[in-house]
C-alpha cells in the first residue's frame, strides 16, 4: 500500500536561499535574512536545538485523552467504484506536539504537530505507538496521541493535476463524517492524485481528502516535478506519477512565507556562500536550486566535514514538524543534504515546482 497522507479525512475522532550572491527572501527585492542571520550569529557551539523540540514527555503537562476507537484492519474496504477501492487505515493523531523517536527511549527524529497523523504499525504496552515516519519505524508516547482511521485509495494513480483556480471537492456520503454528501472548498494550487476518470470529474486524493473534483480548471502535471506542501512541511518528488522522494523540509516562516504557486527551476549552483545584505550573514550551501527569484531549494542540514569544519545550521531532527512556525526561512526551502542532492540528480532546469498550502 502507498504511503499515507498526514492530514487525511479522519473517521470517528475529530468529527471528524538564491540568484547571484543574495540570500533567499519571499520577494526578490527583499534580501535581509534576519532568521538565518540570527542562526549564524549564535555560533555553532552555542546553538540550542532544544528550543525547536518538544519538552521531554515526562515533563509535559498532563492531558485527558478520550477513549480511542477500535483499530480497523488494513485494507478494510469502505467504498468501491468500478476501478478503485477505498480502504480505512489505522493512524496515530497527535493531541499535542509530540516527539518522534527512533526507539521508545531513543533519539528524537522530529516532531509530530498537533492534529497531524502517522500510520500506526503497532500499539506497544499501552504506553507507546509504533508508527511509520518517512519509511522508518518510529515511536510516539501514547499519552500525547490518539488513534483513528483515515481513508486511502488502494489503486494506481493514473495522473496528477493541480487546481488553476479555487475549486470544490465532493466527499460522498460513504466517506463523509456526517454520513451525507459534503462539499469542501479547495484552494488554488492544491494537488490531486487522480485514480479514476468520470465524464466531468475525477476520483482523487489530496493531502486531506478523498472525493470527487470537477475537471474544470485542473492542469496536468507530467514527467518529473516537485510538490512542496507548506502545511505539512513536506516535499514530494514525482516521476511518471510515482513519488520517488518524500521528505521533511522547512519553508518560510509565517511573516516571510514561501509563496504558493507554480514555478520552474531556472538556475542551479554549487558550493557557494549565500550572503545577506551588508554581510549580515554568510551561509555555505552545497546545492542551490532557484525557482522563484532568490527563492530556491538548498541544503541547510548541520554536518561536519572530514577536516572538522562545521557546515549548515539546522540539526537533522528540526526538519518538518513545527520549526517553520518560529524559525522558518525567509522564503527558501531548507532541506537535508541527501534529500536536496537526490532532487538535483533527478531534476534540472525547467523542472516544475508547485508550492501549495
Amino acid at each position: 500500500m502507498k504511503k499515507f497522507k498526514k492530514n487525511a479525512v479522519l473517521i470517528s475522532l475529530i468529527g471528524m536561499l538564491c540568484t547571484n550572491i543574495l540570500g533567499c527572501s519571499a520577494n526578490s527585492n527583499i534580501i535581509d535574512e534576519a532568521t538565518i542571520a540570527t542562526e549564524l550569529d549564535i555560533g555553532e557551539e552555542d546553538y540550542d536545538v532544544s528550543r525547536f523540540l518538544i519538552q521531554d514527555e515526562e515533563e509535559a503537562e498532563e492531558e485527558t485523552i478520550e477513549e480511542s476507537p477500535e483499530i480497523l484492519e488494513d485494507d478494510n474496504v469502505v467504498y468501491t467504484t468500478e476501478k478503485s477501492t477505498v480502504v480505512s487505515v489505522p493512524v496515530v493523531i497527535a493531541t499535542s506536539n509530540v516527539n518522534i523517536r527512533d526507539d521508545i527511549d531513543g533519539n528524537i527524529l522530529g516532531v509530530l504537530p498537533e492534529g497531524h497523523n502517522l500510520e500506526l504499525l503497532e500499539v506497544i504496552d499501552d504506553t507507546h505507538y509504533k508508527v511509520l515516519y518517512y519509511g522508518q519505524e518510529a515511536y510516539v508516547v501514547s499519552k500525547y496521541a490518539t488513534l483513528a482511521t483515515i481513508y486511502d485509495i488502494n489503486s494506481d494513480v493514473t495522473k496528477i493535476v493541480y487546481a488553476e483556480e479555487d475549486t470544490e471537492l465532493l466527499i460522498p456520503s460513504e466517506l463523509s463524517a456526517t454520513g451525507e454528501d459534503e462539499y469542501k472548498a479547495i484552494p488554488k494550487y492544491e494537488c490531486f492524485e487522480v485514480y479514476e476518470e468520470l465524464d466531468n470529474s475525477y476520483l482523487v486524493q489530496t493531502a486531506d481528502y478523498v472525493g470527487y473534483v470537477s475537471k474544470e480548471n485542473l492542469i496536468l502535471l507530467e514527467g518529473t516535478f516537485v510538490v512542496i506542501d507548506i502545511s505539512d512541511q513536506n516535499l514530494k518528488l514525482y516521476a511518471n506519477n510515482e513519488v520517488i522522494l518524500d521528505c521533511p523540509v522547512i519553508t518560510g516562516k509565517p511573516s516571510t512565507p514561501t509563496p504558493v504557486g507554480r514555478y520552474a527551476i531556472f538556475e542551479i549552483s554549487h558550493t557557494r556562500y549565500l550572503i545577506g545584505r551588508n554581510n549580515s550573514y554568510r551561509s555555505w550551501v552545497d546545492v542551490m536550486m532557484n525557482f522563484n527569484g532568490n527563492i530556491g531549494l538548498h541544503d541547510a542540514e548541520r554536518r561536519v566535514t572530514e577536516d572538522g569544519k562545521v557546515l549548515g545550521w539546522r540539526d537533522t531532527n528540526q526538519f518538518g514538524g513545527v520549526t517553520q512556525q518560529e524559525n522558518g526561512s525567509h522564503g527558501c526551502v531548507n532541506m537535508r543534504c541527501n534529500d536536496v542532492n537526490f532532487v538535483e540528480v533527478h531534476t534540472g532546469i525547467g523542472t516544475i515546482v508547485l508550492v501549495k498550502k
